[in-house]
């Protein structure tokens, strides 16, 4: 789980911090961040996303070598397709390309990111340092036979790597070899990721510490959605492989069990939250060694049960079914992030499934820390969860739990009317408009012409 994030120089914050421990320093099951628009609250999810982005680099790299002629020669047009899209989106995967995206505009210092975690109740963290072509610096702290301290720690000028990480010297060499050709230009993050990729996992299991394979595999392992310019993206590591293709998908049986069981999970999760909604299931069609399927409602509509595909479904429908993968792996037990979790979604339903969420027995839950606007959250969830983004007048940004506020939230005065009244700030504060005047004036602007001279219009279509 995540115990803390610290950011400098990335994207919007110059310097920003997020401390997720609870009391003794254990790491809080949720967090509710909120915060005016602009305020920076998927760039701070958008950190973690891009610290998992760069420890994809090397592979992504040594995928190129699927050249494009040799792809367009394919017969399969599917196929074709799937491996075009990969190529293209491989060729703006280098570190640099990735580092580009989320720098600072008008910096030109270092972006650093930390991350702070507990694994096995152990405390650690990842550093990493970024200029804009590349890591400069990248540290891992954790424990190892009960002892802690780095892991590694390798800049420009000099690198080490404990001992204690390696079951065989001969391995630490070889890594020391692979870190002076590639590192810079990826982390070793990313080479360690490389090497699992092109290694006989049994030698790579034999050769590094337990240890430093489970922190890796737990920092590679956090399920994100968050915005981007673009539209959504993320990564999930979910526990079922339908769970990443619930609208549609193949599958080569029709009863394939995992399947069946997401459908099961799906008519459970749907039926419960809308009145409407009957029944959910799989319709099956014939295709190529297999089946196709696409999931379907059944809702009670004028009165008769229709059957309707998930394609026809509302928006806010269609993002209650793209988050219920991410919302099992937190009831699973793994860690998650999500932005604007409530984007769409009717208030009272997105609290109906935050208590559901709360139901859960704590032993059970994972981490689930996300960015929303949904005030009537604040009346469902305790102080100790919520945390909100401020701007002071300069424009820097700071995090503040509630229960870091001196005053104290009565029942009658409660968390969300004070939040509403500013009391925590991190709400909209805008200036007086007056929208006729605005009409009008920009009227008057346009009809006036580059030398005052009023433009001829069309009849119909001039401010008479």
């Amino acid at each position: 789980m995540i115990t803390y994030i610290r950011l400098t120089n990335f994207k919007s914050f110059s310097s920003i911090s997020i401390d997720l421990r609870g009391s003794h320093g254990i790491p809080k099951k949720l967090a509710l961040i909120y915060g005016e628009n602009g305020a920076g609250k998927s760039n701070l999810i958008l950190s973690i996303l891009f610290l998992m982005q760069t420890m994809d680099t090397l592979t992504n790299q040594m995928h190129k070598n699927f050249s494009v002629n040799q792809i367009t020669s394919l017969q399969d047009d599917e196929i074709k397709q799937k491996l075009l899209d990969l190529a293209i989106q491989e060729r703006n995967s280098s570190l640099s390309d990735i580092i580009h995206n989320y720098w600072s505009i008008g910096n030109e210092k270092p972006m650093e990111i930390e991350l702070g975690f507990r694994l096995n109740n152990h405390d650690g963290h990842y550093f990493a340092s970024f200029s804009k072509q590349g890591i400069i610096k990248e540290e891992l702290y954790g424990t190892l036979k009960e002892k802690a301290g780095i892991l590694f720690s390798i800049s420009q000028d000099k690198s080490f790597l404990s001992p204690s990480c390696f079951v065989t010297t001969k391995y630490k060499k070889e890594l020391e070899e692979e870190i002076d050709k590639y590192w810079g230009k990826h982390t070793l993050m990313s080479i360690l990721t490389y090497e699992q990729t092109r290694t006989n996992i049994p030698y790579i299991k034999n050769a590094l510490s337990p240890v430093l394979l489970s922190i890796k595999k737990a920092l590679q392992g956090i399920n994100i959605l968050c915005k981007v310019h673009y539209g959504e993206t993320g990564r999930s590591i979910v526990l079922f492989q339908f769970l990443n293709n619930l609208e549609e998908g193949f599958t080569k049986a029709k009863d394939n069990r995992e399947l069946l069981a997401c459908e099961d999970m799906l008519n459970q999760y749907f039926t419960k939250l809308y009145a409407d909604i009957k029944a959910v299931h799989y319709h099956f069609s014939k295709a190529k060694e297999g089946f196709h399927y696409t999931l379907y409602f059944d809702k009670l509509i004028s009165g008769k049960i229709c059957s309707v595909p998930v394609t026809m479904e509302s928006t806010g429908t269609k993002k209650i079914l793209e988050i219920f993968p991410l919302l099992f792996s937190y009831a699973a037990g793994q860690t998650v992030l999500v932005d604007e979790i409530d984007s769409g979604i009717h208030d009272l339903l997105m609290v109906q499934i935050m208590q559901m969420l709360l139901d859960l027995p704590a032993e059970n839950r994972g981490q689930l820390i996300v960015s929303t606007h949904n005030t009537l959250l604040l009346d469902a969830v305790p102080p100790e969860n919520v945390y909100v983004i401020r701007a002071d007048a300069n424009g820097n940004k700071k995090i503040t739990c509630i229960t870091e506020y001196k005053f104290r939230t009565q029942k009658n005065n409660s968390m969300r009317v004070k939040y509403l009244h500013g009391f925590y700030e991190g709400v909209p504060e805008s200036g007086d408009l007056d929208f006729e005047e605005l009409v009008t004036d920009t009227y008057k602007r346009i009809a006036q012409g580059e030398k005052g001279k009023v433009l001829h219009t069309e009849k119909g279509h001039n401010n008479e």
